[in-house]
């Protein structure tokens, strides 16, 4: 029989070539296959993605040593060393009976931070929207980040990120296609694998345009002493279509904001930055992150 037609379709403008398109449903995503989208003479299939999690490990000086474990779904591995190479972690994720298939890439981080590393997990199988990662170094319970116990360097931490949900998504961003002179209706229909649902038009019409940018990703707060916070986080995954200025990082010691913030210059060449707030006094601090083009802010 034919799905559930999707619901409550809407249009937002991401740049002046580009919209993004949401809607909602209420067929379970395992019984679907992939959604279809029209945006007049445009046609976009938007299918299930892979689940992408990441290990990272920093510290302040190149002198961390020891082993970690992972968990996942219940089961964990032995002990994995902090210089193993993807193929070890490989290795040791398809000894749970949990993991069926995954894939393995390793990278050195740039920040100002000595060393730095990332391990990036890709799940072939299972698919779907699937529980974090947890990692242990036996100083505490599992969880997605671990310092101490077993894991030895200076400030160092290991840390399980979300890169991106599995499943098929509920959202879709168009590619740089459309025309600022139309306006456009979304319709959505999904297909279970055998018969396709009816379409469901976009609530609004909507031309793209320009507008401000998303906000910066990835945005961590690392102590480098009680009176330096390290500041790291990656450019906005959109620029609204405006190219980017400054950076505005403010701080407080409460929710309440205040003055304190300062502007960082945009290095065109650089996709990753960091600040460090110094000054600080040994308490609790709240840190935000905006990205600044000539349109406005995040």
């Amino acid at each position: 029989s034919k799905p559930d037609r999707p619901f409550a379709v809407e249009l937002a403008s991401i740049d002046d070539t580009r919209l993004e398109v949401s809607w909602k449903t209420l067929s379970p995503q395992h019984e679907l296959a992939q959604y279809r989208i029209n945006l007049g003479e445009h046609e976009f299939d938007v299918f299930p993605l892979v689940e992408v999690q990441a290990l990272i490990l920093e510290s302040s000086a190149d002198d961390v040593s020891g082993s970690f474990r992972v968990h996942f779904n219940g089961e964990k591995t032995g002990p994995i060393g902090l210089i193993s190479s993807s193929d070890a972690l490989k290795d040791a994720l398809h000894g749970l009976s949990t993991v069926d298939e995954v894939e393995v890439s390793e990278s050195t981080l740039t920040s100002v931070y000595p060393y730095g590393r990332r391990w990036t997990i890709t799940f072939i199988s299972p698919r779907g929207n699937l529980p974090s990662l947890l990692v242990d170094t036996g100083s505490g319970k599992p969880s997605t980040v671990a310092t101490g116990g077993t894991l030895s360097g200076s400030d160092a931490i290991l840390r399980v990120e979300n890169v991106h949900k599995g499943g098929l998504p509920s959202s879709f961003v168009t590619p740089p296609v459309l025309s600022s002179l139309n306006a456009y209706t979304a319709q959505v229909s999904s297909h279970n694998g055998h018969f396709w649902s009816d379409a469901s038009s976009s609530i609004n019409s909507l031309s793209p345009s320009k507008t401000n940018p998303s906000e910066p990703q990835d945005v961590t707060i690392h102590v480098l002493s009680p009176s330096q916070l390290l500041v790291s986080w990656a450019d906005p995954l959109f620029d609204g279509g405006n190219d980017l200025r400054h950076y505005s990082i403010e701080w407080s010691d409460s929710e309440v904001w205040g003055d304190s913030e300062a502007l960082v210059s945009v290095d065109p060449s650089e996709s990753s930055h960091n600040y460090v707030i110094e000054n600080l006094q040994n308490k609790s601090y709240y840190v935000r992150v905006f990205a600044r083009t000539t349109h406005g802010f995040s």
